[in-house]
């Protein structure tokens, strides 16, 4: 008896993702609390054209901490409106958390 295994993946949709985030931040020795606010929007299509567009508003409340000079390492955490328009009404709210590395040059 001959076993084959295999997986397919297949690309049903197109996205796009922009937005814009604008953030406060208070500085202590090598450690940033950072507070403010993001909106984004998704686009996507699937493979029969229909296209759906989702609006987000966030508040934003983080820290960075510098461990050199040049890298940092933060969190945050966001409480999330996620506006649409034909949600009728209703309101939806989640949260949503991110650990980001940077380098600064």
């Amino acid at each position: 008896m001959d076993l084959e295994y295999g997986f397919t993946i297949r690309q049903n949709s197109e996205a796009l993702t922009y937005g814009l985030g604008v953030f406060g931040k208070t500085p202590q020795n090598q450690f940033n609390l950072l507070y403010g606010l993001r909106t984004w929007k998704n686009i996507t299509e699937n493979h029969s054209g229909q296209r759906n567009e989702i609006h987000f508003l966030a508040g934003v409340v983080g820290g960075e901490y510098f461990f050199m000079n040049h890298f940092s390492i933060s969190s945050e955490l966001q409480l999330v409106a996620y506006l649409e328009d034909n949600l009728k009404g209703q309101k939806i709210f989640f949260t949503n958390s991110n650990v980001i590395v940077r380098f600064y040059f």
